[in-house]
């Protein structure tokens, strides 16, 4: 009676602490800035012109063959396709990893229409030689954070996007 009831309290303490946070809460190190730089001495404030157009600026240069490259390489850069595959996939990992936060609801259904040989062995007299079958089944599903595994793992993923 005592092995199970230390087995029993040995077991909870393992799950209870199974699902502990490990992950270190991030502190942002301090980077010196200084008030000056050496370069201060020739420099002057910019004075953006912010009427301008900041769209496509090659058409200002009215050069053809620029025309012609700008617009090839929005079409067939391979590094721009790449990037934004990435960009697209670490958004749609930081939206999955947010849904953890959220209850899980699923739903199945099916029907089937069964039809027996004839010829089957052990098959009894009082037997139907059709018959149906109807399943209908749903679920619900939630996962309590308790101890900051789905915050960390959003966290990550955000890191990430």
């Amino acid at each position: 009676m005592k092995t199970r009831g230390g087995l029993t309290l040995l077991m909870m303490g393992v799950v209870l602490l199974a699902g502990c946070s490990l992950a270190p809460d991030y502190l942002r190190p301090d980077m010196p800035v200084t008030d000056t730089f050496k370069e201060d001495g020739i420099w002057h404030l910019a004075q953006p012109a912010d009427q301008l157009n900041r769209g496509e600026w090659w058409p200002v240069f009215q050069d053809p063959l620029l025309n012609q490259m700008e617009t090839q390489l929005e079409k067939d850069s391979f590094e721009l396709v790449a990037a934004l595959a990435r960009y697209d996939a670490a958004n749609a990992y930081l939206t999955e990893q947010s849904s953890r936060l959220y209850p899980e609801i699923n739903a199945v259904g099916g029907s089937s229409t069964n039809r027996q040989s004839l010829n089957r062995p052990l098959r009894g007299p009082g037997l139907p030689n059709v018959y149906g079958d109807k399943v209908l089944g749903a679920g619900f599903n939630y996962e309590i954070d308790l101890w900051g595994n789905i915050r960390n793992a959003i966290s990550s993923a955000s890191a990430l996007a």
